[in-house]
């Protein structure tokens, strides 16, 4: 008999390798959905015959019409707002619409889909784009319809999440004034805004403040005939209204501003030009970084728009607080902060238990306000909704209604026949609206 050998088994083994794991997650967002402008035409032409907020792009009419006033063939829509992801990845987006659908997201075209076909699979356009975390990006859907059913539907996926509809609650409308939203102003030596307001001052602002006092302070733009000064740079024929920062405007004309403020960032829509210091800049994000060198201090801005939901933003801060403050004889505007005050003639203390001690602004509607800060307002006549987005508290006459779109009816009862509001917002793009 053999000698038995022991043999030594070798067994290969594969290594572990862990798993990827998932980026972090934000939390879930507090958006209402997009601005919806709709043109009963099919080339997003002229003025919006309805101005609506969309809660999200997952919408099919059939051959019916969309919404009051609009046709139910040969009609477009451009939806405007701010999209927040929850996570930092490559987000995929697909549209699938009947007729034509594009998509912008940061002013960059992610899916062109412009043309007629049927709201199905075979149809459906996808696009990629990297999104960080918690940032609102600037986002734009646009879509005609020719003849027939007409449908949109907005999806979103990543590595990490199942392909769906884009959520109400990740998309921010943007502040956008019909012209049925403006009121003609009384003086004739009031300058407009993006709301026109009726007061007895030289006063304007992006933020539409009407009081019966001369003397109003506000963290957007302030201007008078006293502060308009002309440049010495080369267009030094164009008289140049000093703004302070944050500022933002929205309507049609042609304005020029100057701020000597630091600027974080810059972003516009549907302009025909935003010129600063000699460099186009329309429809576009810029970071203050990229913009332009300073001139003399300043930055010059000529800006062109054609509707009234042409739009500019620009976020930052003032570099001093002396050259953005105004005084006149007849008026004191004082714009170094953001706060809003009123002589001893509008300044009303509620009678109300809860703010009894409070100074509340008297401001009508149609209104509108974006930035930081607390504010205390109150309001007579009734607006027919409210909307607002990335605020800390909105508090009217006792009742928590921040980041929500309300219709007057929803609204809870006047007290001593106003309504009493306290803003409280942490960012030059919170915003408040009263329509």
């Amino acid at each position: 008999m053999g000698a038995l050998v022991a043999v030594k088994s070798s067994k290969l083994i594969s290594p572990v390798y862990p798993l990827p794991q998932p980026p972090a997650q934000g939390p879930v967002g507090t958006g209402t959905g997009l601005t919806g402008e709709y043109f009963n035409n099919t080339s997003l032409s002229g003025s919006p015959v309805l101005v609506r907020v969309d809660s999200n792009l997952n919408m099919n009419w059939g051959g019916g019409s969309p919404g009051s006033g609009v046709n139910a063939d040969q009609f477009s829509v451009r939806w405007t707002g701010y999209i927040e992801p929850r996570m930092t990845e490559t987000y995929t987006f697909y549209l699938r619409s009947d007729d034509g659908s594009r998509l912008y997201i940061n002013n960059k075209l992610v899916v062109d889909n412009w043309a007629d076909h049927a709201a199905t699979a075979e149809y459906e356009k996808s696009g990629s784009i990297v999104l960080t975390q918690g940032v609102k990006y600037p986002i734009k859907v646009e879509m005609y319809e020719n003849a027939g059913d007409a449908a949109i539907y907005l999806y979103w996926s990543n590595p990490w999440l199942d392909k769906e509809i884009v959520p109400t609650t990740q998309l921010y409308p943007s502040s956008i004034s019909s012209s049925s939203s403006s009121v003609s102003s009384s003086s004739s030596s009031s300058v407009s805004s993006s709301s026109s307001v009726s007061s007895s001052s030289s006063v304007s602002s992006s933020s539409s403040i009407s009081s019966s006092s001369s003397s109003i302070s506000s963290s957007s733009s302030v201007s008078s005939s006293s502060s308009s000064i002309s440049s010495s740079s080369s267009s030094s024929s164009v008289t140049y209204t000093d703004i302070t920062l944050p500022f933002s405007y929205d309507g049609s004309g042609t304005k020029y501003w100057r701020t000597s403020g630091n600027i974080s960032y810059i972003n516009s829509w549907n302009l025909d030009s935003l010129v600063i210091n000699g460099v186009e800049l329309k429809n576009q994000w810029v970071s203050g970084s990229s913009l332009p060198a300073k001139q003399n201090g300043y930055y010059y801005i000529t800006y062109k728009g054609s509707y009234p939901w042409s739009h500019v933003e620009i976020a930052g801060s003032q570099a001093s607080s002396s050259s953005s403050s105004v005084s006149s004889s007849s008026s004191s505007v004082s714009s170094s902060s953001s706060s809003v005050s009123s002589s001893s003639s509008s300044s009303v203390s509620s009678s109300s238990s809860s703010s009894s001690s409070i100074a509340y602004v008297e401001v009508t509607a149609p209104f509108s306000f974006d930035g930081a800060g607390t504010y205390y307002w109150k309001m007579a006549n009734i607006p027919n909704y409210i909307n607002s987005w990335n605020l800390d508290s909105l508090v009217i006459n006792g009742v928590e209604l921040k980041n929500v779109y309300k219709h007057s009816y929803e609204l809870p009862p006047k007290q001593n026949g106003y309504y009493y509001i306290t803003y409280k917002g942490s960012y030059p793009w919170s915003h408040f609206e009263a329509k």
